[in-house]
């Protein structure tokens, strides 16, 4: 009996939920405060007037994000309010306001896959204890890699158009904000249907082997993803 056995699939099932709701209540609010703060920071004061320049949870939580978190791996955060006139350069603000969330998403993961190295100093193939503990420190990895690159992608609502930015005309970027209603329901269509479930999890799979790497865990991992 150990960790990879096939007989996890229910205690898979079990710590990817507690996974999910530790990123829907912890993480999550920590990727837009990173928002506000990097805003406040740079001279933008709207999400700090509105009271998100907060941890509270119950200030970001978005419903369908939290839902798309439990069921596909990734979701969303009602989006942080920032007025790009008050920065002093309005793409390059605005590029690192929103690039601050996937990168607390980052190095929340950076933080897990160091707990999950100790842990596995401890681990026991004869402990449902530590196979609990072990599965849920790498669903909590896996979920915030996922939410980060998800969020990456570039097109309104999600941080990614934000940073791409830089790169886009004025007249490029009018053009796309006017479609974003349509644009958001073919990106919720998108995650509903699955359409990005192969790209997403060859994505996060390539992110999840390399911190892995990093910290010295290995990629026997790799069978869950």
């Amino acid at each position: 009996m150990g960790l990879f056995n096939e007989n996890f699939t229910f205690l898979k099932l079990i710590s990817r939920v507690f996974a999910s709701l530790v990123i829907i209540f912890f993480v999550t609010p920590l990727h837009e405060y990173a928002h506000a703060f990097a805003a406040y920071k740079l001279g933008d004061k709207t999400a700090f007037s509105q009271g998100r320049l907060s941890p509270n949870p119950l200030k970001h939580i978005d419903i369908f994000g939290a839902i798309s978190l439990l069921f596909f791996g990734y979701g969303w955060a009602k989006a942080v309010p920032v007025n790009t006139t008050n920065f002093k350069n309005k793409k390059t603000g605005l590029a690192i306001t929103s690039a601050a969330g996937p990168i607390a998403n980052f190095l929340m993961a950076l933080i897990g896959a160091i707990f999950l190295r100790i842990m596995l100093l401890f681990y026991s193939t004869n402990s449902s204890f530590y196979d609990f503990v072990v599965l849920l420190f790498f669903e909590y990895i896996y979920l915030n890699i996922s939410s980060a690159i998800f969020n990456l992608i570039p097109i309104p609502p999600l941080d990614g158009f934000g940073v791409m930015q830089c790169f886009f005309s004025e007249a490029a970027t009018n053009i796309i904000y006017r479609y974003q209603e349509f644009i958001k329901m073919a990106l919720i269509v998108a995650v509903f249907t699955g359409i990005l479930r192969v790209p997403m999890m060859k994505t996060v799979s390539a992110l999840l082997h390399g911190i892995f790497h990093l910290v010295g865990v290995g990629t026997k991992f790799g069978i869950y993803i």
